[in-house]
């Protein structure tokens, strides 16, 4: 039996803006340009945003 419902992608309901920033950091993230979890923390953490 097919299934017939359509799945809608949370990606088709972003604005081409945030399509575009996501695809960068995808793009970001395939090429290295990636920081950890702690880095982050530590980053963040002195703005008290953690």
């Amino acid at each position: 039996m097919e299934n017939s419902r359509k799945y809608d992608d949370w990606f088709d309901e972003l604005s081409e803006e945030q399509q575009k920033e996501v695809l960068e950091g995808l793009a970001q993230a395939d090429n290295g340009e990636i920081i950890s979890h702690e880095e982050a923390i530590g980053l963040f953490g002195k703005w008290g945003l953690v």
